[in-house]
């Protein structure tokens, strides 16, 4: 079958076209403005396969726009492209990947710790997110958006902002593409995917240079041996520079085509979920300078056993750090004896018993643990990367 012969069989015969007049039209060179058309009416150049429509008519003058392309080509991709007929990617039809980045979304993200503003080599920050590898690394939480900067950069490339990725393994020799919404730049940065091996050390590193706001993206096939990944801003350029990044959102994603565009906002109470498994802040109601934390019994004179659930769990043991003073009270408020520290007995996934250690308990009475005229007091259980 000829082209012509092709295109006919795939546009001519149209009952619609018929009633409204809009025969289609044949030749062996394009349309120009001196071509007779009406609105709509389309004109098929049989010597190269190109679709062109009328698309505005002023007199005796005709506008002709190549708005199909050429039918051969069409057709070709669409017989050869067997599992994508149409040949259309995921972005084009508006559509989305899953997104693996957890609190991806930062006019409101999770913020377990609480903190307006994060500073040092390192340091967490808002949930799953950690600082870069110089103390002069921060982080302020805008009402809509986030702001990485870092001062007086001692090294190229040096992490500003990221987060790193569970379980890469997984991810070896697949490609992937991460993209970041840029709400302001200053200074060199740039969007970064950085692979390490089982002893961190480098591997390979793709990166995007941030030119302007908007989405950057950067797309990467993950090498063998890679152990640890790290994605996020970093500086771009030369050493002692001050770089500011403020950033809206961000996705890492299967494929090398960005779908952020698309994406609606995040659903809250999805990605707490997903971050609980990372961290827990235990605060007592309402911040009450006698606050409950927990229930628990004496189990000797010099400590007091209590149990916290996770619910959903938690990723492995976590590390348990402690804010204020703490204090274990009976039940009658008879005993009320200061905590010198906290130490983990038991774990699994799902809950936690824990020791307060104590001088002066009532062996065999229970009570509670308890804020000791102390509203800063919390109990944090890490298992971040």
């Amino acid at each position: 079958m000829s082209i012509e012969e092709r295109y006919k069989s795939q546009y001519f015969g149209s009952e619609m076209d018929e009633r409204l007049g809009k025969a289609h039209h044949s030749g062996s060179s394009d349309p120009d403005s001196g071509t007779v058309g009406v609105l709509g009416q389309r004109y098929f150049n049989t010597a190269t396969g190109d679709v062109f429509v009328c698309t505005a008519v002023s007199g005796s003058v005709y506008t002709w726009e190549n708005k199909i392309g050429a039918v051969e080509n069409i057709i070709s991709s669409h017989m050869a492209d067997t599992e994508n007929p149409h040949a259309v990617t995921v972005d084009q039809m508006g559509g989305s990947n899953k997104n693996l980045l957890h609190n991806w979304y930062f006019p409101k993200p999770v913020n377990g710790r609480g903190q307006s503003s994060y500073s040092g080599n390192g340091s967490m920050t808002i949930d799953r997110w950690k600082l870069g590898n110089a103390s002069a690394c921060a982080l302020m939480v805008n009402s809509a958006s986030v702001t990485t900067s870092i001062t007086n950069s001692p090294n190229y490339g040096n992490w500003m902002f990221y987060q790193l990725i569970e379980n890469p393994k997984l991810l070896i020799g697949n490609t992937y593409t991460l993209s970041v919404d840029i709400a302001s730049v200053t200074g060199n940065a740039a969007v970064f995917m950085r692979f390490g091996n089982s002893s961190d050390t480098f591997i390979s590193i793709g990166q995007t240079p941030i030119s302007s706001i908007g989405i950057t993206s950067v797309t990467v096939t993950i090498p063998e041996g890679t152990s640890t990944i790290r994605v996020g801003i970093a500086v771009s350029g030369a050493t002692g520079q001050d770089v500011t990044c403020e950033i809206v959102r961000a996705k890492l994603e299967l494929g090398s085509v960005s779908t952020l565009a698309n994406d609606p906002p995040a659903d809250y109470g999805e990605q707490l979920a997903l971050c609980q498994r990372y961290f827990r802040r235990l605060k007592s109601f309402n911040n009450n300078n006698f606050g409950v934390f927990a229930t628990g019994g004496c189990i000797s004179t010099t400590q007091f056993r209590f149990l916290v659930e996770f619910g959903l769990g938690m990723r492995v043991a976590p590390t348990i750090t402690s804010n204020g003073n703490f204090r274990v009270s009976s039940w009658d408020g008879s005993m009320n004896i200061a905590v010198n520290s906290f130490n983990n007995q038991s774990f699994n996934s799902n809950n936690e018993l824990l020791i307060a250690n104590c001088s002066g308990l009532t062996s065999g009475v229970s009570g509670i643990l308890q804020a000791n005229n102390d509203t800063t007091a919390y109990i944090d259980f890490s298992a971040d990367l």
